[in-house]
């Protein structure tokens, strides 16, 4: 199937997990025409390699059924290994849909279940949900991160206090963070709540 040509890059990389090549292609293809920066891999091993090696890898969507290492055993590693350290939204792919895949997907912190074969729209608005939750994580990050900075916990030797004090280049990458997320949420909510 041709999907429709898009040529905007839409922020963060989306990481496609299968075991099937056509079923990653026809995905990596869909994905790019989307907008969005992507890369591929075909074995949970793989995957959980390139998030290690790119922290521009925000969204993964992996397939359920794949030899060695499923898809549920691969979001667990993911939010084991990278949970504490960054944003990382996992959306599952399933030729297999029930209740039981989908409350195990859930518990392993998936935000979404496609079931195959997935529509371009559903594609399109599973990964609009992904980025939106993406970014809205990833600020929040900054935020809890740029807030450490700002209150230290208590050092009981003054000497060795470091100086938490923000820069002003972080100030301003963190006042633009903050306009950027308030125009990208009207994007996807009533500007009227």
């Amino acid at each position: 199937m041709k999907w429709p040509k898009k040529k905007t890059s839409k922020g963060c990389t989306v990481l496609v997990v299968d075991d099937d090549p056509a079923c990653l292609d026809e995905y990596c293809d869909a994905i790019a025409n989307l907008g969005y920066t992507m890369r591929s891999a075909t074995s949970a091993p793989d995957a959980l390699k390139q998030i290690a090696e790119s922290h521009e890898i925000g969204v993964v969507i992996t397939d359920l059924e794949m030899p060695s290492m499923n898809g549920i055993s691969l979001l667990s590693e993911i939010s084991n290994r990278f949970a504490l350290n960054r944003p990382i939204v996992t959306l599952v792919l399933t030729g297999h849909s029930s209740l039981q895949v989908a409350t195990k997907a859930m518990q392993s912190q998936a935000i979404d279940l496609l079931s195959k074969p997935v529509s371009m729209e559903q594609l399109a608005e599973a990964l609009c949900r992904a980025s939106a939750h993406h970014f809205a994580t990833a600020n929040r990050f900054q935020i809890t991160a740029l807030t450490q900075r700002l209150d230290p916990p208590v050092v009981r030797d003054q000497n060795a206090k470091q100086n938490n004090t923000p820069t002003e280049e972080e100030l301003q990458a963190f006042t633009r963070m903050l306009l950027k997320l308030q125009h990208n949420k009207s994007k996807f909510f009533d500007p009227a709540c």
